[in-house]
């Protein structure tokens, strides 16, 4: 089975690319997706060249094609006293997480083949305490 998994970001989304057929599971390949879009250029653009970036990583650049793709989802409760994924700046920090999953996101479904399987956990469910 090959696991292709984002961490969305904005500013630089890694990914991963994992066989299951070797013992233990080894890391094939990862990289990140650096927008060439600057922070100060138009939020829009941003998402329009991220979600464009993974379409052309699904389908062009992972081989085989991925069994199953694993997105890292803002969290969105309080976990443990404090809020995950959240910066100084509070709800503007989750704006930013929740409209990097949401390119990500559609730019998976948009490239998966029919049959991938696609999981969509937070960093709590990840570790069990969701």
């Amino acid at each position: 089975m090959t696991i292709l998994a984002f961490d969305a970001s904005l500013s630089c989304t890694g990914w991963a690319v994992l066989h299951t057929h070797h013992n233990p599971w080894r890391v094939h390949d990862a990289g990140t997706i650096k927008l060439r879009a600057a922070e100060s250029d138009d939020p829009t653009d941003r998402l329009f060249e991220l979600f464009a970036d993974v379409i052309h990583l699904v389908l062009s650049v992972i081989d085989p094609r991925p069994d199953l793709i694993v997105i890292e989802r803002p969290e969105t409760k309080s976990v443990g006293g404090s809020r995950q994924n959240f910066g100084k700046r509070g709800f503007a920090d989750m704006a930013h997480y929740g409209a990097a999953y949401a390119a990500v996101a559609l730019g998976v479904r948009e490239a998966m083949q029919k049959g991938t399987q696609l999981l969509r956990p937070t960093p709590s469910e990840w570790v069990g305490r969701g």
